[in-house]
C-alpha cells in the first residue's frame, strides 16, 4: 500500500527496478501475483524527492508459464547538475514467458524474456505524488513536465539460480531449522529508442520456515539516457555498484539497496500471493476483517471494517455476503492545478457479496459491494491560493466497489492476510457549488478510482 510507505517521508533515490521487467523473487517463494511499491524512502539520504521517487509494479501469471506486467514510475527533477528542473512519468507493460526452469530441493534455475512497451511522457505523476503528499501534510512538488512523449517497445530477458548450501541438520552451520544458501540474479532491457537497462546481484541468503534475509552486492547499468533532462540524471543516479539488504516475512518483502560512494540508494516493499487456497467458510461462521487501502490517481486513505454471520446473512461455502463499514479521507487535485484541492471525507455502508473467480482457481475470489453514504467536499488553496477555503459541501449518494482479492501463504486455523484489488465509485444524488477566490466552482462530482489494500480477517 502506497500510502504507508509514502507516509513516512522521502529521501533521495538510487537503483529501482528496471520498468517493464519482473521484479526478482526471494529463493523459494512461488509467485502467482505480486504488488511492488518501490519508494526513496526506503534509501536513505537528504529531506528530498528526486529521481525515480515513487513506483508501482503489478505483477502476474497468466498461465504455467506465461507473466504479465504492469508498471508506472513518477521520476522527479527538483535540482538539476545542469538545465532546468523537470517531471516525467513511465508507464510500462510486458508479457514474458518462462523459457526454462529447473527445480529441486536444493534450489532452482530459470530464464525468463519477454516483449512489451514504455511511454515516457504524462500519465497522472503529479497528481498521484501531491495527492500523496498532501494526506500526510508535506508540501507539494511544482515542477512542471518536460516536453518528452514518446512510446517505444522494449525486449527483456531475467535470469535466476538459487541453491541451499547447507541445511541446518549439517554441521558446523548453526541454528535450529536453518537453512543457508546463495542467490544468483540478473535481468536486462533493450528499447527501440536504444536505451539499454541491466542488474544483477550475488547475495548470501538465510531462512526458517517463512522468514528469509539476504545480504549481497548489486550492480546496475543504464545507457542511451540523453533525451531530457530528467531521465538522464535518473539514470545517471540508479547506475552504479552497492549493497543489497532484504527480508521476507512470508508474502510481505522488504528491500534496500545502498550505494557505495555517495547518498544514492533506494527500495521497496512487496505483497506476494503464491496462489494459497483460501479457506472455505462454514455454515454458522461469524468472521470480522480489517481491510487498509489506498485509491489511485485520487488520493484516499481508506479503512474497511467487515462483519460475516453466515447464519444472518444466509451465505454459503461460495456465496459469502459481508456487511461493510468503509471511512475515507484525502486531499486529491483539483482539476489541473496544483494549487488547489479538495479536502474530502467519506463514509459508506454497504453489502458484499464474495464468490471464487473460476472453480478451478482455489486462491482468487471476485467482489461487489454497493451501499449509501455521506460524502463532505470542501475546496482549499495553497501556493498563490494559499489560506483560501470555500465552505464545505456534503450529499448522500451511492458507493460500489468491485475487484479480486488473493489468498497468499500467511494463515492460521482462525485468521487470514489478504491481498485486494479493484476498482471504487461515488455517484452523489446532486452535485454543489462553492465560492473560491472569486469564483464559483462545482464540487461533488461522480467518481471512479483503482483500490489497492491488505486485508486481514480473523474469526
Amino acid at each position: 500500500m502506497w500510502f504507508v510507505v509514502c507516509a513516512l517521508g522521502a529521501c533521495d533515490a538510487g537503483a529501482a527496478q528496471i520498468p517493464g521487467v519482473p521484479p526478482a523473487v526471494p529463493p523459494g517463494l512461488h509467485r502467482q501475483v505480486e504488488v511492488f511499491i518501490g519508494n526513496d524512502i526506503l534509501g536513505r539520504g537528504r529531506q528530498t524527492d528526486d529521481f525515480r521517487t515513487q513506483q508501482l509494479s503489478l505483477v502476474a501469471s497468466v498461465a504455467e508459464r506465461w507473466m504479465f506486467l504492469v508498471d508506472h514510475s513518477i521520476l522527479t527533477l527538483n535540482k538539476p547538475r545542469q538545465g532546468l528542473p523537470g517531471r516525467l512519468d513511465q508507464l510500462s507493460g510486458s508479457l514474458g514467458y518462462r523459457f526454462y526452469a529447473a527445480q529441486s530441493s536444493r534450489g532452482r534455475r530459470s530464464l525468463d524474456a519477454g516483449i512489451g512497451f514504455r511511454h515516457s511522457g504524462k500519465t497522472a505523476g503529479a497528481r498521484i505524488q501531491n495527492g500523496f503528499h498532501r494526506l500526510i501534510n508535506q508540501s507539494v512538488n511544482r515542477i512542471p513536465y518536460v516536453d518528452t512523449n514518446r512510446l517505444d517497445g522494449t525486449v527483456w530477458a531475467g535470469f535466476d539460480h538459487d541453491a541451499m548450501l547447507k541445511n541446518a541438520a549439517s554441521p558446523p552451520l548453526p541454528g535450529d531449522g536453518w537453512q543457508y544458501g546463495y542467490w544468483v540474479h540478473g535481468a536486462t532491457m533493450l528499447t527501440t529508442d536504444g536505451r539499454w537497462d541491466g542488474d544483477a546481484r550475488l547475495a548470501a541468503v538465510a531462512g526458517k520456515r517463512s522468514f528469509q534475509g539476504w545480504f549481497g552486492l548489486l550492480g546496475s547499468w543504464r545507457e542511451g539516457y540523453d533525451r531530457d533532462n530528467v531521465t538522464r540524471e535518473t539514470a545517471r543516479n540508479e547506475a552504479g555498484t552497492g549493497i543489497v539488504i532484504g527480508l521476507r516475512f512470508g508474502p510481505l518483502v522488504i528491500e534496500t539497496e545502498q550505494k557505495f560512494g555517495g547518498d544514492s540508494a533506494y527500495g521497496h516493499v512487496s505483497f506476494i500471493s503464491n496462489g494459497q487456497a483460501l479457506a472455505k467458510l462454514p455454515a454458522g461462521t461469524n468472521e470480522f476483517s480489517v481491510q487498509a487501502g489506498v485509491t489511485m490517481p485520487d488520493v484516499y486513505a481508506s479503512v474497511q471494517g467487515r462483519w460475516t454471520n453466515c447464519n444472518l446473512l444466509r451465505c454459503s461455502e461460495r456465496w459469502r455476503q459481508a456487511l461493510v463499514l468503509d471511512v475515507r479521507y484525502g486531499k486529491p487535485q483539483f482539476g489541473s492545478t496544483v494549487a488547489r484541492y479538495v479536502e474530502t471525507f467519506q463514509v459508506v455502508g454497504a453489502l458484499e457479496l464474495e464468490h471464487p473467480l473460476f472453480d478451478a482457481v482455489d486462491w482468487l475470489t471476485t467482489y461487489v459491494s454497493a451501499g449509501p453514504g455521506w460524502r463532505s467536499e470542501r475546496l482549499r488553496g495553497d501556493g498563490t491560493f494559499s489560506g483560501q477555503q470555500s465552505g464545505s459541501v456534503g450529499r448522500a449518494g451511492l458507493a460500489a466497489d468491485a475487484g479480486v482479492r488473493l489468498g497468499t501463504s500467511a494463515h492460521g486455523r482462525s485468521w487470514r492476510f489478504m491481498i485486494q484489488l479493484g476498482v471504487s465509485g461515488w455517484l452523489p444524488a446532486s452535485d454543489g457549488t462553492v465560492r473560491f477566490a472569486g469564483e464559483t466552482q462545482h464540487l461533488q462530482r461522480p467518481e471512479l478510482v483503482a483500490l489497492s489494500g491488505v486485508l486481514l480477517a480473523f474469526r
